[in-house]
């Protein structure tokens, strides 16, 4: 819940966009753009072309393997209690969430140890997309 909003957070203090659904990740575990409209729910549920927020997808991928994964939950009014987790378990997040990798078996697997490799990993609760997103980016390399 609320990953649109969160992205949408996190290129407001300065992210690159690729996506706020999907991501895309080849054999030599590089991160691709996966554009599309932005889907919000507040004020009322409704999307937004990228192009009306002044967004521009970057291409081509990111020129560095992923620096932090995070597998966040968000609650109403809940503060930031995130703790680190082994590259293992943000694996598996990951793969759990990969339709794609699942399907693909063991090379899904190996894609997703490449991107990985040297990524700094969290497991937690979030509040509010302003300040999850600052913390975030205060922790990412490239971004």
């Amino acid at each position: 819940a609320g990953k649109s909003t969160l992205i949408k957070a996190l290129v407001d203090v300065g992210a690159r966009y690729l996506s706020d659904e999907f991501a895309v990740i080849d054999q030599a575990g590089l991160v691709h753009a996966f554009p599309r409209e932005l889907a919000l729910r507040e004020p009322e549920p409704h999307t937004v072309p990228l192009e009306r927020l002044g967004w521009v997808a970057l291409t081509p991928p990111l020129p560095a393997p992923v620096s932090a994964i995070y597998h966040l939950s968000y609650k109403t009014d809940a503060r930031w209690h995130v703790s680190p987790v082994t590259r293992g378990e943000a694996i598996l997040f990951l793969f759990e969430n990969a339709i794609a990798a699942q399907g693909l078996g063991n090379s899904g697997l190996q894609w997703l140890d490449v991107a990985t490799r040297g990524a700094s990993a969290f497991r937690g609760v979030r509040g509010e997309a302003v300040g999850a997103a600052a913390r975030i980016l205060s922790n990412c390399r490239g971004c």
